[in-house]
């Protein structure tokens, strides 16, 4: 029987997660990432600016993490998106269609009502490890 390995990925880049929980976890060159909010690394605090300020700075912390883990925006496969309010959705598009602008992942999203740190945006990634050609057909 092969031995499996599930590795642990942390980014020195990325803020640092609870203590409760891991950047990513790596299985057969699958990124499975926690959700993440717009904290700042240097202040450990969600971002003020409003939904666009947020997800921006939510968007720069899935690309450290990705990055640690061997992957990269264009490896994304699937997005959930967990907004506070719905009002917001718009303006996380915004800013979401920055990120993805070739052939963009699947993606699903919720209004939640609520969310850690009074944050208004929580996002989640699954992303191919390596190497990846992305084909349209």
């Amino acid at each position: 029987m092969a031995n499996l390995e599930i590795k642990i990925i942390e980014s020195q880049e990325a803020p640092a997660p609870m203590p409760f929980l891991s950047h990513a976890v790596a299985f057969n060159n699958v990124l499975y990432m926690s959700g993440c909010h717009g904290i700042r690394r240097d202040t450990n605090k969600v971002v003020e600016g409003g939904i666009t300020a947020q997800a921006t700075q939510a968007m720069e912390n899935i690309r450290h993490v990705l990055k640690a883990g061997g992957s990269s925006l264009d490896n994304v496969l699937k997005v959930v998106v967990y907004l506070a309010d719905l009002k917001d959705y718009p303006g996380f598009n915004e800013v979401y269609k920055k990120y993805f602008k070739n052939g963009p992942p699947a993606r699903t999203g919720f209004a939640v009502g609520a969310l850690p740190l009074n944050s208004l945006v929580e996002v989640e990634v699954e992303a191919a490890i390596g190497n990846v050609k992305k084909v349209f057909v």
